[in-house]
């Protein structure tokens, strides 16, 4: 929470310690309110999990995130899957979500510009 709060006012500093840190928190608590409701789940394999996932988002490259990950940690080999799994479901999910957001094509967005340009003069060789 800190992190993200001294980041968004400008502090200098790299993203991939905190990513991997408040994925792999993320992922630990999911594991502990998993078990809390009375299921079976690791804890340090959903917290990689989680950590592969937050830092496939946050660096925009989940193939690095899931072999940083298990070159960090040194999971067995079975994992590394779910790592990279977990790293290209959540850039992807990423993707699909930014693909929502996207601005309005350029002739809707700015119709005042037309109008501005007629103004200043700029419509005569602009065309």
């Amino acid at each position: 929470m800190l992190t993200a709060l001294f980041i968004r006012a400008g502090a200098v500093g790299g993203m991939l310690t905190p990513s991997l840190a408040t994925g792999v928190a993320t992922g630990a608590s999911i594991a502990l309110l998993v078990e809390r409701l009375g299921c079976y789940a690791s804890v340090p394999t959903l917290a990689l999990i989680g950590g592969a996932a937050v830092l496939g988002i946050s660096q925009r490259a989940p193939v690095f995130a899931a072999v940083f990950t298990a070159e960090l940690t040194h999971p067995p080999p079975p994992i590394w899957g779910m790592l990279l799994l977990a790293a290209v479901g959540a850039h992807w999910v990423r993707l699909l979500a930014a693909r929502r957001r996207r601005p309005a094509e350029p002739d809707r967005a700015q119709p005042h510009l037309k109008h501005r340009q007629r103004r200043l003069g700029y419509t005569a060789w602009l065309q």
